[in-house]
């Protein structure tokens, strides 16, 4: 990693977990230095959190990151990597289990001020559906709001976002009632796909 002076994106899918498990690529001779100053994150972090933790220990200036969550637990590596961020402004978010978005909730809401752009996919494989959006609302500042899911009911009718610019709902199975959050919400046109 000494060639590298500063890497700016970093995308970690092991296609290969038992093989990269035990590659500590964290702990190389200067991927400290080579990580500090990482400004873009994508991962599945339940394939070996050991290196997610170690990430957080490095990395504090992430401002765009995108986790995959489909296994049975957030881990604590992941929830550090979150909350040690001093500049999130992107989170993208696919969730396989309802369960582990409540899960994440609490550690996100350190970014309710500085996150402008959210990604959000919840699969609910266990088909419930109980998935609880109601924690977006904290996010004040959205400039972008995707949402994935068919499993949200009147939750987003009342969230106000005043800097709002792109809103897209896919799986929509209503739209008359989810009409209702654009027109109560917006004063400026806004762009919108359902």
């Amino acid at each position: 990693m000494n060639q590298i002076s500063s890497l700016k994106i970093l995308k970690y899918y092991l296609n290969y977990p038992k093989t990269s498990q035990n590659i500590p690529f964290v702990s190389f001779a200067g991927a400290k230095d080579c990580l500090t100053n990482l400004l873009e994150f994508q991962c599945e972090p339940s394939t070996y959190p050991e290196h997610i933790y170690q990430l957080s220990q490095i990395c504090h200036n992430i401002q765009t990151l995108s986790i995959i969550l489909c296994y049975d637990n957030v881990s604590n590596g992941l929830k550090d990597l979150i909350s040690s961020q001093n500049s999130l402004k992107s989170l993208g978010l696919c969730i396989y289990n309802d369960s582990l978005l409540k899960d994440i909730i609490p550690v996100l809401s350190k970014h309710h001020n500085i996150l402008t752009r959210l990604h959000i996919n919840v699969e609910n494989v266990e088909g419930k559906d109980t998935t609880i959006l109601s924690f977006i609302s904290s996010f004040r500042n959205l400039q972008e709001l995707i949402i994935f899911t068919s499993y949200v009911h009147n939750e987003l009718q009342h969230m106000i976002f005043p800097n709002l610019q792109v809103f897209r709902f896919d799986d929509a199975c209503n739209f008359s009632s989810h009409s209702k959050i654009f027109w109560k919400t917006m004063e400026e046109p806004l762009l919108i796909w359902l």
